[in-house]
């Protein structure tokens, strides 16, 4: 599945089609503000352009998907945010698994899901933690849940080792080169 001839036209609609690449997506020296800048007289062609950007990262099953939108609960620490993100996650690989299952193709083998936290891991895997974090109870027994039954496997891995990163920080060039170079990305 390719998806080539939608992101040349996007990049020709939006006059980027003869720009030369950015070393990398993020500029690592600016810091974003709402109070800073020029504010668009006409939303509908920013809008319009995030539209497609979402439709395109949907539709590639090779762009990694992110999203970012408001919380709906506030956490009281680092570690229930992020166990949150857990959970959040968890939900999403069992659907994935469901999916694959309707389609016929069935794996024993837990989904590999990595967290830079480890206090959020030891929630999941101690269950003495459970009494300490009584408001994420919910969380808490999801996350559990799939990690008794097989469907996930929590790994720890590094702040410096954290794909995710070259999607929501700025990077310098030579950690984001390191951390594109692991995503197996082709330039087609």
């Amino acid at each position: 599945m390719t998806q080539r001839k939608y992101a040349l036209e996007l990049l020709e609609e939006t006059d980027f089609l003869l720009c030369k690449p950015a070393k990398t997506p993020m500029v690592t020296s600016v810091r974003l503000s709402k109070n800073i800048g020029e504010k668009l007289e006409d939303v509908t062609q920013y809008r319009r352009l995030i539209g497609k950007l979402l439709y395109l990262t949907i539709t590639r099953p090779d762009i990694i998907s992110w999203k970012s939108k408001k919380q709906i609960t506030i956490s009281r620490s680092s570690s229930e945010a992020e166990y949150r993100a857990l959970a959040i996650a968890a939900c999403e690989i069992q659907w994935l698994i469901y999916l694959l299952q309707d389609l016929g193709i069935v794996d024993c083998t837990p989904a590999t899901l990595y967290c830079d936290s480890k206090s959020a891991i030891a929630i999941a895997e101690n269950p003495v933690f459970h009494e300490r974090i009584k408001h994420i109870e919910i969380h808490c027994h999801l996350v559990r849940e799939k990690l008794q039954k097989g469907v996930l496997k929590l790994l720890h891995v590094s702040t410096t080792n954290q794909l995710a990163d070259v999607f929501t920080k700025p990077q310098a060039q030579t950690s984001f080169n390191n951390l594109i170079s692991k995503l197996n990305l082709h330039n087609v």
